[in-house]
């Protein structure tokens, strides 16, 4: 014998054993928590977003405008899709690039012309002192005149490794370059 929906006033059979109730009031009661009928135009108008304040408006669910509705639905989480912005704002190779306003280019370019007070010369190289991509401090930047002179600087540091290997401070194990102990 099949059993009836326990919302009162509902006929409908279960489809939900833990909840026992129908499939209408079970989405109900996944998305909106509760089984009740809601009139959502009078509670959107006045609610806002739990993870921003913005007000929900009519895509939006459990409390959070459509954005973040949707995050949710998508990752189980209502801010990913704000970190998969922040994600998608570093290329391939991890330089980030800038997603304020217009100006799109690299970082480290931007931060290069503000230290030299003037745009970058067409085939101006900005490169990264320590090596390390993410670190754009003034101090940690260079800019070479062309590719010509960028790769004689990091040619430098291979004729280095060479020297520090061989006055035996740094060696090669496992496939990387250490410190000798």
């Amino acid at each position: 014998m099949r059993t009836r929906c326990k919302v009162e006033g509902c006929d409908r059979f279960i489809v939900d054993r833990a909840d026992q109730v129908c499939l209408m009031h079970y989405k109900r009661l996944r998305k909106h928590g509760t089984t009740d009928k809601l009139d959502h135009r009078q509670i959107r108008e006045n609610t806002k977003c739990k993870v921003c304040d913005r007000l929900i408006g009519h895509s939006g669910a459990r409390g959070m405008c459509g954005r973040h509705y949707q995050s949710w639905k998508r990752y189980g989480d209502s801010l990913q899709s704000e970190r998969n912005v922040q994600e998608r704002s570093r290329n391939a190779k991890g330089y980030r690039r800038n997603t304020e306003g217009k100006d799109r280019r690299y970082v480290h370019i931007i931060v290069a012309e503000a230290t030299l007070g003037r745009k970058l010369q067409p085939g101006e190289i900005v490169h990264h002192i320590n090596m390390d991509i993410q670190d754009n401090k003034p101090t940690n930047l260079c800019v070479f005149p062309n590719r010509k002179e960028h790769m004689h600087g990091h040619h430098s540091l291979e004729r280095l490794t060479k020297e520090l290997m061989q006055r035996g401070i740094i060696q090669f194990e496992n496939g990387r370059y250490c410190l000798a102990e």
